[in-house]
């Protein structure tokens, strides 16, 4: 996001992983009975469109959570 960013300041970055994808899935599915979820997390509504709105306001929390993707590369080549 660069968004009120200054030429040398570094954009804001949102990393969400499939937990918190299915995390978003599942309240709209909450909120919204009537939509479908595919087996690849595709969503679609009762009127055919297909995805989902995501707010700022809903992703906040994964704000720069590098720590979620350095997890996986550390797990991934057998560190901790």
């Amino acid at each position: 996001d660069f968004k009120g960013k200054e030429k040398h300041e570094s954009p804001d970055f949102y990393i969400v992983d499939l937990e918190d994808w299915e995390a978003m899935l599942l309240a709209e599915k909450e909120k919204y009975p009537d939509v479908q979820i595919d087996e690849k997390l595709t969503i679609t509504y009762k009127d055919g469109w297909k995805g989902l709105n995501i707010k700022p306001s809903r992703v906040q929390e994964c704000k720069d959570r590098w720590d979620k993707i350095l997890s996986k590369i550390n797990h991934d080549a057998g560190g901790a």
